[in-house]
């Protein structure tokens, strides 16, 4: 009699564990995976070795009037101003003024330098590019971009031998 219960048991485990009376979920699992980049922002020159570079050297400063593009790339949804503070160009204790700053968008004057571009982003792509040109004065008299008197010692024809380096400084205000 053990043998025939041992035999009942075996034969109850045995279906059981095979899953004759596992219950049918109907359709298989499904996962969805969403995968996405968040916002970004370059900003910088754009010169010969690409985007968004960010410095530019331009030489002979004095003979040709520096032009650079500057510019940005984002899809941020955020506020942000693009400010510049244009340095004269200096050589140790000597400087020569910047007659006039120009660019190929509107510049628009702000605490000691320019507004560049002003975004509010809208999550969607936005690119922006401007060709900013940096002019020296040439001689003495008249004023400088800031409105101060250009003076004898301050001009490129009236200042004294040297090499001479301007700094242009920007900056990207948020909110």
């Amino acid at each position: 009699m053990n043998m025939k219960r041992s035999l009942i048991v075996l034969v109850l485990l045995s279906v059981v564990l095979t899953g004759v009376f596992a219950v049918s979920l109907g359709n298989p699992a499904t996962a969805t995976l969403n995968a996405t980049i968040g916002e970004y922002f370059e900003h910088g020159f754009h010169t010969v070795e690409g985007l968004y570079q960010a410095s530019v050297t331009k030489n002979n400063a004095f003979t040709t009037d520096p032009e650079f593009v500057y510019g940005y790339r984002t899809n941020g949804t955020g506020s942000f101003t693009f400010n510049m503070v244009v340095g004269d160009f200096v050589s140790g204790e000597n400087s020569v003024k910047i007659a006039a700053v120009s660019a190929s968008s509107p510049l628009t004057p702000a605490s000691g330098g320019y507004t560049v571009f002003s975004f509010t982003g809208s999550g969607s792509d936005k690119i922006a590019e401007t060709t900013i040109t940096i002019s020296p004065a040439q001689t003495t008299g008249g004023d400088d971009h800031t409105g101060a008197a250009i003076e004898e010692g301050h001009s490129v024809d009236s200042a004294p031998a040297g090499d001479y380096v301007s700094t242009i400084t920007f900056s990207v205000i948020s909110g």
